[in-house]
């Protein structure tokens, strides 16, 4: 572990629906910058869903600040003027000013500004209840957040996981402190709520009111943060077309322990295991990887298939338990494991189904293990997996066969191909990443560690 030399840094991290809470591919991440930063001293502001249990320690994770959004927010120091004015930018999809984030503290849902916004952008085509409803859960977890900008906190710099909630929170911290803010971006957040909504099956209108208030953090965080450290080029562009100044964005590829992640022989000679690592949740497609499996399994014997992760979405994993049961149970739900490596060691290939990704963490970690991944054409797959295929869910049989045909060319020269995933992920070690986030945190603070 790199040792930085006794320093007074503290560096507040945002998280939401991650870190320290959540088992994930950004918790993972997180914690790996955490853990072996061990003379950084780190807190976390954790925008999380009734889960308050820490399933991630460290020494120097001095202390985290639970943003609860299972519960109705209260703010009783909210201003009337300021909330119409905020609401009714992010109901248009409008970044948010110096003086919006200044006063962001006084946000709240329950103010007659909130309730007119919201009025005034009706246009009387959807059901208003339903609208406001909608509209609300969002602008809620808004107003859960402006009561931690009353706080005090001794901060040097600010770390938002994402250019949402994290990245909206973070730009009016900056302001509170006159402190520095750097985002990351391990996800594709508009394409992320689309997803969500299609399945929400909400209004046109309210769909689109909900989109552009994402579209207004994103824009927001953009527009206020001194740096964006996206993990791959892919993010980078995305990035830039959606308004962040090129000369804001600094790439950081993601690291894993390559030790940790090592090949080992304790692979079934008779059996060939298909695996998936990741939450059990819609944008992870754990839907088209039961199909999927469904039907390799009946062309190929041998095959067996393992989902590996907990379930995120409990309405969701339901669907997918009570299918993959109808199917003849192909796939094996093995789980949660704080030992990834044990299975990605007994796994022939990894089948990624995902419908929306960044830069796949568990993709990197099963090919440090020399584990070849097939993953559907999302976000950086196609720089970092072995291979990729095209999936159009309406067409579910032209993908499965493809996929089946791409699984028997993997495992015709699987030696070879195991030897070279291994060799080709070794540029994504953690030491690398460390470092390059310590260049980052002496750029934005002016301080030189020691």
């Amino acid at each position: 572990k790199i040792q930085l030399g006794r320093v007074n840094m503290r560096i507040s991290i945002i998280s939401e629906g991650s870190y320290p809470h959540k088992i994930g591919g950004v918790s993972v991440w997180t914690y790996n910058l955490v853990n072996n930063l061990k003379d950084i001293d780190f807190e976390c502001i954790s925008i999380t869903y009734k889960d308050r249990t820490i399933r991630y320690e460290s020494e120097n994770l001095k202390n985290v600040h639970v943003i609860d959004v299972s519960k109705f927010p209260k703010n009783k120091f909210g201003e009337s003027d300021v909330t119409y004015k905020i609401a009714k930018k992010m109901i248009k999809g409008e970044s948010l000013d110096v003086n919006d984030l200044k006063k962001l503290q006084y946000f709240s849902i329950h103010t007659d500004g909130y309730i007119n916004a919201l009025v005034d952008a009706h246009n009387g085509d959807a059901d208003f209840g339903k609208y406001f409803w909608a509209l609300t859960n969002v602008f809620a977890t808004i107003t859960h957040m402006s009561n931690i900008l009353r706080r005090e906190m001794n901060i040097d710099l600010i770390l938002s996981l994402n250019v949402g909630f994290c990245g909206l929170l973070g730009s009016a911290l900056k302001y509170k402190f006159d402190i520095p803010l750097l985002c990351t971006e391990h996800g594709i957040i508009l394409r992320e709520i689309e997803i969500y909504l299609k399945r929400t099956k909400l209004d046109p209108l309210t769909s689109q009111m909900i989109k552009n208030i994402y579209a207004s953090m994103m824009k927001t965080s953009y527009e206020h943060c001194d740096m964006v450290t996206p993990i791959s080029y892919f993010h980078a562009e995305h990035s830039t077309r959606n308004g962040c100044n090129p000369n804001k964005i600094r790439v950081i590829y993601t690291g894993i322990d390559l030790e940790r992640f090592t090949p080992k022989d304790s692979r079934s000679k008779n059996e060939m295991v298909i695996g998936n690592v990741g939450r059990i949740e819609p944008i992870k497609g754990t839907k088209r990887f039961v199909i999927l499996a469904d039907y390799i399994k009946k062309n190929l014997e041998n095959a067996r298939f393992w989902w590996i992760g907990p379930v995120d979405d409990e309405e969701y994993a339901d669907e997918i338990f009570k299918l993959n049961k109808r199917l003849g149970n192909p796939v094996e739900f093995k789980g949660v494991t704080n030992k990834p490596e044990d299975f990605y060691n007994q796994m022939h290939i990894m089948l990624m189904t995902s419908l929306s990704e960044g830069l796949p963490l568990a993709a990197l970690e099963a090919q440090a293990c020399g584990v070849p991944v097939l993953s559907s054409n999302v976000g950086d797959s196609e720089y970092v997996c072995f291979d990729i295929y095209y999936c159009d869910d309406e067409d579910i049989l032209s993908c499965a066969e493809t996929v089946l045909e791409k699984i028997k060319d993997i495992m015709e020269n699987w030696n070879e191909n195991s030897i070279f995933v291994r060799n080709w992920v070794t540029e994504f070690d953690i030491k690398r990443m460390l470092n390059e986030y310590i260049d980052t945190f002496e750029l934005l603070t002016g301080r030189k560690f020691l």
